[in-house]
């Protein structure tokens, strides 16, 4: 059952952040209670802004030593409802009071309840407020009647509230005045012995499926990346493994190699001992000092002569060198470097074209022993052919190796 109400309220006069949660929970008190009706009201905070409100007006039924009675009531749906709880005042008729230093209600009428102070959004309701109200007002009801002969039991309590609800003090605004029956503490409808006003009511919430959505639909996508970074993480640890077995085949090849180096320095080692031993023995056996140029003579006047023609070409190439220092150093003048590179150069084509006619000469001698050598090979062979077919006679080629030499 829907009270066409509450949805017209909620749509013309108030912006509510949860409009359906606010639909549902009016709804389910005003059916289930029969004594709330809503209305538009307005509330003025602390800071003098004013809000317009959803309010439900009406009694809330409590049984007070065994008789039942109604307590007028006004509950204000805040804005932020359910996050924020609802704001509740005992509204008393013009022939009842509020009871001076009562636990739950103060001077100007609001409401203090553990269940307001311990509001959960998720789980807490109006009609569960309305549950608790009854049960606290029925231990101690916040109204008496002004007669002064009646004056009920407890009335009276210097406590200050126990409890603290963290609910800022609003002031009242409305252009409705709420008009309790002629008497205040009438006996009216009497409900059963444990006071419960909640219904089966069909909890078909949209609200709740599409949360429930867009939950799986993000359990979903992060499931997703978490198996794709397993993966991922899993290819890296396998190729870390072959990584791992690839190294540990090359750190034995590195040992192997290892071992073989310093087999081999070892070796190195004993064969540089062994050459400063025979070093030492090769100094104490050549104690006379001899010159380089006495190993190098000439076997023949050719040869000999081709030497003196060499040393005489190189010379001559020093001293046209020094020439050339001396004259960019300017210690000779032009004319003395012209006189004495003429008469090198003069002496240094004779000495080449000497040392031409050398090499033309022992190139001419060695052909001539090489003619002379192969003529000789081939007449013995043909000796030797012939005597071998005739019998048994060895040439002795003795003869002609030192005839060569």
């Amino acid at each position: 059952m829907s009270d066409s109400n509450v949805l017209t309220i909620v749509e013309r006069h108030c912006t509510y952040s949860n409009a359906n949660r606010v639909i549902r929970d009016c709804e389910e008190a005003i059916f289930s209670t029969n004594t709330l009706r809503a209305r538009a009201g307005s509330l003025i905070l602390n800071n003098g802004k004013e809000e317009k409100l959803m309010v439900l007006k009406g009694t809330i039924c409590m049984k007070f030593r065994g008789d039942y009675y109604h307590t007028p009531v006004e509950i204000f749906v805040p804005i932020m409802y359910p996050i924020v709880p609802p704001i509740v005042y005992v509204r008393p008729s013009q022939d009842m009071l509020i009871k001076r230093g009562h636990k739950h209600v103060d001077t100007e009428g609001m409401v203090y309840l553990p269940y307001l102070h311990e509001w959960r959004p998720n789980t807490h309701t109006i009609l569960d407020l309305c549950t608790s109200m009854s049960k606290v007002f029925g231990m101690d009801p916040p109204l008496y009647q002004r007669v002064d002969s009646y004056v009920p039991s407890n009335s009276f309590k210097a406590n200050t509230p126990s409890f603290n609800y963290g609910v800022n003090r609003f002031s009242y605004k409305n252009d409705f005045i709420a008009k309790s029956s002629n008497d205040g503490a009438k006996k009216e409808w009497k409900p059963p012995e444990n006071i419960n006003f909640r219904k089966n009511v069909n909890e078909s919430d949209e609200l709740r499926e599409k949360i429930k959505a867009q939950l799986q639909k993000a359990l979903k996508k992060r499931f997703t990346d978490l198996a794709e970074e397993i993966d991922s993480q899993i290819d890296i640890l396998n190729s870390l493994n072959s990584n791992k077995s690839a190294m540990e085949g090359k750190k034995v090849k590195l040992e192997e190699q290892k071992k073989t180096v310093e087999g081999l320095l070892i070796s190195s080692k004993e064969k540089f001992n062994e050459l400063e031993e025979y070093s030492i023995q090769l100094e104490g056996k050549c104690q006379e000092k001899s010159d380089p140029e006495d190993y190098i003579q000439p076997n023949d006047l050719l040869s000999k002569q081709l030497l003196s023609l060499v040393a005489e070409n190189m010379a001559i190439e020093d001293a046209l060198y020094s020439l050339d220092q001396a004259l960019v150093n300017c210690s000779i003048s032009s004319e003395e470097f012209l006189n004495e590179v003429r008469k090198l150069t003069r002496k240094q084509f004779a000495a080449r074209a000497l040392e031409n006619k050398v090499l033309l000469a022992q190139k001419q001698k060695f052909d001539n022993k090489s003619a002379s050598l192969a003529k000789c090979l081939s007449q013995e062979s043909e000796r030797s052919g012939f005597y071998k077919r005739k019998g048994g006679y060895k040439p002795n080629y003795t003869k002609f190796h030192t005839v060569s030499k």
